[in-house]
């Protein structure tokens, strides 16, 4: 049996009031990498049933958790447009050869996932401890319905974190009820960071409290 067969004989469960199924993306599981000619998307499943899934299945919460996979090219492969995707979640751990690294391929899927999920997706997250940084300021612009963002990692400077909250603080993004931004504390920028959070926290605390958003901006020590 197919997982496409498969996937479609779960629907009895899968249309169980605000029913809640993750997947987990891993490299070595990417579709149509061991095999071309099954294909890529949707975790070897097509789009047209994930297409029947997101109809028969109105309330299906669907999260996508990408676990240490670098290449865009292989993300996208696990993702299908009729998808109903609600999270999703990038941990691309420790990169131990930051020189090779850029930041192209987190900042490509999350234009990606905002093309596709954009209308639906309530919650985004980003962990990339010693990774090159990822402009905050895009996200909201790219996606203002977001309810939740989390972001561990570098951050290029104190500018791109006030776009991003200035973006929030003139009300664009009216869902928004939680974004906490920890940011790598290098040491030699250390004393800068430290000041820089201490002054947009003490900026941007209460515009936060008025819209009832839970925000939490400081440095990660891993």
């Amino acid at each position: 049996m197919t997982r496409a067969a498969r996937c479609l004989r779960l629907l009895p469960v899968l249309k169980t009031p605000h029913f809640w199924l993750q997947l987990i993306c891993r490299e070595e599981h990417t579709p149509g990498v061991a095999d071309p000619a099954r294909g890529a998307g949707g975790r070897h499943i097509p789009d047209a049933p994930w297409r029947r899934v997101a109809v028969a299945c109105p309330d299906l919460y669907l999260t996508m958790a990408f676990h240490r996979i670098r290449d865009y090219d292989n993300a996208r492969r696990f993702l299908s447009p009729s998808m109903p995707v609600r999270e999703v979640h990038l941990e691309l751990g420790v990169d131990l050869l930051e020189q090779q690294r850029q930041h192209s391929d987190p900042d490509c899927l999350c234009r990606h996932v905002a093309y596709q999920y954009g209308h639906s997706l309530v919650t985004f997250s980003l962990h990339q401890w010693r990774f090159t940084p990822f402009p905050l300021r895009r996200v909201f612009k790219l996606m203002p319905g977001l309810v939740r963002f989390y972001y561990i990692g570098m951050v290029e400077d104190e500018v791109d974190v006030k776009r991003m909250l200035n973006l929030i603080a003139c009300g664009v993004c009216q869902n928004l009820k939680e974004i906490k931004i920890q940011i790598q504390d290098e040491r030699s920028r250390g004393e800068y960071w430290r000041q820089s959070v201490d002054s947009l926290t003490e900026q941007y605390s209460e515009i936060m409290k008025l819209y009832d958003i839970d925000f939490c901006l400081q440095l990660y020590k891993g």
